[in-house]
């Protein structure tokens, strides 16, 4: 039987057949062994892995796309929980801000509704009822504290006169002291006149316990001393006397002038004057009664 020629070789002869005789083709060089006449199958792009096989690049690139939609993602989260702190933070400073002006508020409302009736009498009573336990020093942002600060730079001259010394901060820094040096401080209206519609005295009572803090700041000659020892956590009542002179033009204090007697209760625990004279000889106190040391 004659050998069937395979598509191939048909191919080929009418290859040469179309182009003419001008060109000789050697037909042994076409082997129907060398082509394959079965559907070729579809092609995939594939990469080869680490351990020598191969894997799908489309794969792939999806699971790097996700990885970085992952990694974009924590950060856009991150971003936003920082958007949100310094929001938080923001309307943290405006609430503190918004309490620290409400005792302002309060006293310019006060003096608004009362004003007709505000007084040097008024401005006395408002300064022991506001000062009854002291200054808390630890607590400057505390709506009492800024109550304090507030009434003082409301009701006192900005020159206001203390002794020697001037000014509201001078106030502000003797109730500092009192407060921080002693502890557990109880301040006293008695008894108060008023002379003058310019003139106010007042009789008061400081109650104090004298602790580490009052001998190093107050008494630093008696640290670790007998007389020290004897008058730590004693109980003092010193006596006081102030005088507030009140401008009616301004509606101000003027002027304020405090005495304060430790001399008769230290005398009273140590029974000695002359221990008592040796305790305030060297105190760091003066005689308007400021405690603590001054810039000369």
């Amino acid at each position: 039987m004659s050998k069937v020629p395979s598509a191939r070789s048909l191919q080929v002869v009418h290859h040469r057949s179309t182009m003419g005789t001008n060109h000789d083709y050697n037909f042994e060089d076409f082997d129907d062994e060398r082509y394959d006449d079965s559907p070729t199958p579809p092609t995939r792009t594939s990469m080869r892995n680490a351990s020598g096989g191969y894997y799908d690049s489309r794969s792939t690139r999806v699971r790097l796309k996700t990885a970085r939609r992952r990694e974009q993602c924590r950060i856009n989260q991150a971003r936003y929980r920082l958007r949100q702190d310094e929001k938080v933070q923001c309307l943290y400073e405006a609430v503190t801000k918004l309490r620290e002006e409400l005792p302002l508020l309060e006293l310019q409302r006060d003096r608004i509704l009362f004003g007709t009736k505000q007084s040097i009498f008024n401005v006395v009573v408002e300064y022991f009822h506001l000062f009854h336990h002291g200054i808390r020093t630890n607590k400057v942002r505390d709506p009492q504290t800024q109550q304090q600060l507030v009434f003082l730079r409301i009701t006192m001259a900005a020159n206001v006169s203390l002794g020697e010394r001037h000014g509201v901060n001078t106030v502000v820094e003797q109730w500092h002291r009192y407060s921080s040096h002693f502890e557990d401080l109880h301040f006293q209206l008695e008894h108060m006149e008023e002379r003058t519609k310019k003139l106010a005295t007042v009789s008061a009572s400081m109650s104090v316990t004298i602790g580490k803090q009052t001998l190093k700041c107050v008494f630093p000659h008696l640290v670790k001393t007998e007389l020290g020892e004897t008058l730590l956590g004693r109980r003092l009542m010193l006596p006081c006397s102030l005088c507030f002179e009140w401008d009616d033009a301004s509606s101000h204090i003027v002027r304020l002038e405090m005495t304060v007697d430790f001399l008769t209760p230290i005398n009273r625990v140590l029974n000695s004057l002359s221990d008592t004279a040796f305790v305030l000889g060297q105190a760091l106190i003066t005689l308007d009664g400021s405690i603590g040391k001054f810039d000369m």
